[in-house]
């Protein structure tokens, strides 16, 4: 009974737990790239177009990336299982997750 459910639900947050874990580590290394061209005084590129991402695939995990008006602040939002719940990360205000 509960022994066989727990077996089949491990492998499954065992897998999601790697995927938070990739994606974090991964747009923690976007966000530098980004800070840094703001503090060297550069243009933030208005897509991900320039981004060489480590994996590919998680890509296709972040759900939206904007460049404000002023050209110096920008956010990011991206997902592990499903749009609606989202981590982010806003310049202005740092790393948050929704819903929180």
């Amino acid at each position: 009974g509960l022994l066989a459910i727990g077996l089949l639900i491990m492998p499954y947050q065992v897998a999601l737990l790697d995927r938070l874990t990739r994606l974090n580590a991964e747009m923690a290394r976007l966000v530098d790239t980004r800070l840094r061209l703001r503090a060297e005084g550069k243009p933030i590129p208005l897509n991900l177009d320039d981004y060489k991402f480590s994996d590919p695939r998680l890509r296709r995990f972040v759900h939206s990336y904007e460049v404000e008006e002023n050209g110096r602040d920008f956010s990011l939002h991206y997902f592990v299982v499903q749009p609606g719940i989202t981590h982010s990360y806003s310049s202005k205000t740092g790393w948050f997750y929704y819903p929180d």
